[in-house]
């Protein structure tokens, strides 16, 4: 009979894993964020803010949108991190090894996406922070189209890193789990109607964000539902 596993101490294994990655995406995150923020701040006090006001404005009404976007994805992206604890597992043939653990298939998918959410939630927090800072700088309002973005890239990031992190398992290759994964996204823009391509454009683009906004916390679980359903099948099937 299995004796139960310290949730915990799967936990920490999961945290870990990706320990390296983490801390690159947490550097990189410090230092390109802080990019469109040194430009923010030129914008307001320092040498940008001693061109002609004209000048400064046009550069405001063309770029507040998008210094605050720029400033915002590394923090949306910090979720990718936890991808890593696939790979590792994948790279040591984890798989040959886990049927002499107590642990149960189950449990050990709930750990890996335990991390995921926590990170999730981060990614959430630190994005809306940088968001609210950058605005605060530019003396605007944050937007319900802002949050809309945020959640939206934080989706389609945890979209990826979940089937990145099914097909790396499913297939034990890093390579082949991520042509599959690369493959499923273009499979999914090469079946789009060409008239929703033609007609495709950034405010478009924007406007669906926000339209989806009460949506996303449903489609954000629903794809942690099928990574944990996933995963744990295929910790089940490896066990026999």
């Amino acid at each position: 009979m299995r004796k139960k596993a310290s949730f915990p101490a799967l936990l920490y294994r999961e945290l870990l894993l990706c320990r390296k990655s983490l801390m690159t995406y947490m550097v990189s995150t410090l230092i390109f964020t802080m990019m469109p923020i040194l430009v923010i701040l030129s914008l307001r006090y320092g040498n940008l803010a001693m061109l002609p006001e004209y000048i400064v404005a046009d550069i405001r009404a063309n770029n507040d949108l998008m210094l605050t976007l720029y400033a915002v994805i590394c923090p949306s992206m910090l979720v990718m991190a936890v991808a890593e604890s696939a790979v590792f597992d994948t790279q040591i043939k984890w798989d040959r090894f886990r049927r002499s653990t107590p642990v149960k298939p189950a449990r050990m998918a709930l750990a890996k996406y335990a991390l995921f959410v926590i990170l999730l939630l981060a990614s959430v927090v630190i994005s809306i922070a940088v968001m609210v800072l950058c605005h605060g700088l530019l003396g605007t309002p944050v937007l319900k189209t802002d949050i809309a973005v945020i959640l939206a890239i934080i989706t389609l990031t945890t979209l990826m890193c979940v089937l990145s992190q099914v097909f790396i398992m499913l297939f034990r290759s890093v390579d082949k789990g991520m042509l599959a994964m690369i493959g499923c996204i273009a499979a999914v823009i090469f079946l789009l109607p060409e008239k929703w391509k033609a007609n495709l454009s950034f405010d478009r683009m924007l406007r669906a964000a926000e339209a989806l906004l009460p949506l996303t916390p449903v489609v954000l679980m629903g794809i942690l539902l099928l990574g944990v359903v996933l995963t744990t099948v295929i910790y089940a099937r490896r066990e026999k």
